[in-house]
């Protein structure tokens, strides 16, 4: 994974444009969810695909992780279909 100073990532060779908001929702436990757009959302789900990091243990069979903070909660299990 590759953070560049304009706040761009590239993760396995995809590059993803940064925002404010994405950089929130990798960074805080809890996240302004009303200034989250579709992009951000879209952009986290396929960065938390690539990288089991939204699965217990970063286990590529693992379970969704869905507890443990709002971020978790308001942002991570919606887009994933898990309440």
């Amino acid at each position: 994974m590759v953070v560049y100073t304009d706040g761009d990532i590239t993760i396995k060779a995809k590059d993803f444009q940064g925002s404010e908001c994405l950089s929130e929702l990798f960074t805080r436990k809890k996240v302004c969810t009303k200034h989250v757009n579709s992009y951000d959302r879209w952009t986290d789900k396929n960065i938390l695909l690539m990288t089991n990091a939204h699965l217990h243990a970063y286990q590529t069979r693992g379970a969704i992780n869905v507890t443990g903070g709002e971020t978790i909660r308001d942002i991570m299990a919606p887009i994933f279909g898990k309440l």
